[in-house]
Order: structure tokens, then C-alpha cells, then sequence
């Protein structure tokens, strides 16, 4: 029987391709606690504002910063980072 030659390098590839291409899912939905939340392009308060939130919306929450301080998150197909107190699960599980 004839081995295929590269077929590990071949599927590694393909696979790496694949988490690439397949979008990230969030961990959670949380909902601000507070009103006028900044949403910023960085984790951290000098970085630019993208948007501003108002007290109640709702977020899509999909990572926390190295420094525990800010909160990765999608609102209306906007990606930013959010002071992480300013926003409660919605879902009270977590």
C-alpha cells in the first residue's frame, strides 16, 4: 500500500484554515448595568470610542483583557472592549 506523502501537513492545514474561517463564539450575553457605557477600540480608557451604550443593552461578551479589567464585545456588529463592571450576565448561570 502506497503512503500518501504530506497528508499530516495536509490535514493540519485544512484544520488551522477551518478555525480561521469559522467566526468566534461568544461565551455569554450580558446586559450594561450602568448608563452611557464606552465601548473602546482597546483594552484600555486612552484608546479611541467607538460607541457609547445605554443602560440595558445588550452585548455579546467573548473574552476577558490579560489584566481582568476590560471585557471583549460585539454590539450591533460593533467590536470593542468594555470596562468590565459596567455590564451584568444576562443569563444568570454565570
Amino acid at each position: 500500500m502506497k503512503k500518501i506523502p504530506f497528508f499530516p501537513e495536509l490535514l493540519l492545514l485544512l484544520m488551522l484554515i477551518t478555525c480561521m474561517v469559522l467566526p468566534v463564539q461568544a461565551v455569554f450575553s450580558a446586559v450594561t448595568n450602568v448608563d452611557k457605557v464606552k465601548v473602546f477600540a482597546e483594552p484600555t480608557p486612552s484608546a479611541p470610542v467607538i460607541e457609547t451604550l445605554k443602560l440595558g443593552d445588550v452585548v455579546r461578551v467573548y473574552s476577558k483583557s490579560d489584566d481582568g479589567q476590560f471585557w471583549q464585545i460585539e454590539h450591533k456588529s460593533h467590536n470593542g472592549w468594555i470596562i468590565f463592571s459596567q455590564i451584568s450576565p444576562k443569563d444568570h448561570r454565570y
